[in-house]
């Protein structure tokens, strides 16, 4: 829940704020800067999300981390942090001694990334609950600071503290598990491509090799 709900309800209210005018100027600035997304390799269902279909609007609502994050990462950069995509900030895990917005979003990212990809069932041990926890509290704190209090008046610190001790009910949990499924699937798809784009750059690479020899036998 704190990955899948707070995390995304927090990166949501930082656009917000970083991004004036509502979802009409999120879905212009969407729609002029699609061939950034080029590299996001969006399936049909989430270029439905970013492109309405007759002229509808883009709902903050629904767009799920792993387009949050292409968002920010690809064409609202500049407003989460100055010359982040040129310092080449994106994309990478960050240092323990690494601070600021970009920082933030990638720790969440990498703790998303670790936690469903070898997660089993919905329970997990103390230990990597405990430094999950840890990371991304930071990280959304961090976050927090930086959103405008006209957005939301939510304090996150405060829902992070109620949601450690908070109870979940059978009807919560399997809708927690609901989710947890989604996300896997959805890694699973990322890494897909990841393959597919590594193959067909091996394969460019012998054709390459290919004719460069046979520019030397003739």
């Amino acid at each position: 829940r704190l990955i899948l709900d707070i995390c995304n309800n927090a990166i949501r209210d930082l656009m917000q704020s970083k991004i004036p005018g509502g979802e009409l100027e999120l879905t212009k600035r969407i729609a002029s800067g699609k061939a950034d997304l080029a590299s996001s390799r969006l399936s049909r269902e989430q270029e439905l999300l970013l492109f309405p279909p007759n002229n509808g609007q883009v709902q903050y609502q629904s767009l799920d981390f792993t387009l949050l994050y292409a968002l920010v990462r690809n064409i609202f950069h500049e407003e989460i942090e100055p010359n982040s995509r040129k310092n080449k900030k994106w994309g990478k895990k960050p240092t323990e001694v690494e601070t600021g917005l970009v920082v933030a979003i990638e720790n969440i990212r990498a703790c998303r990334n670790a936690f469903f990809a070898h997660l089993s069932s919905t329970k997990v041990d103390k230990k990597t609950f405990d430094e999950l926890w840890t990371t991304i509290e930071g990280a959304v704190g961090e976050i927090d600071k930086h959103i405008d209090r006209s957005v939301t008046n939510k304090c996150y610190n405060i829902e992070m503290d109620k949601l450690k001790t908070d109870q979940i009910d059978p009807q919560l949990e399997q809708i927690s598990k609901d989710k947890i499924e989604k996300e896997k699937k959805l890694l699973k798809m990322e890494g897909i491509v990841v393959c597919f784009c590594f193959v067909l750059f091996c394969f460019f690479c012998l054709f390459v090799l290919f004719f460069q020899r046979i520019s030397l036998i003739f």
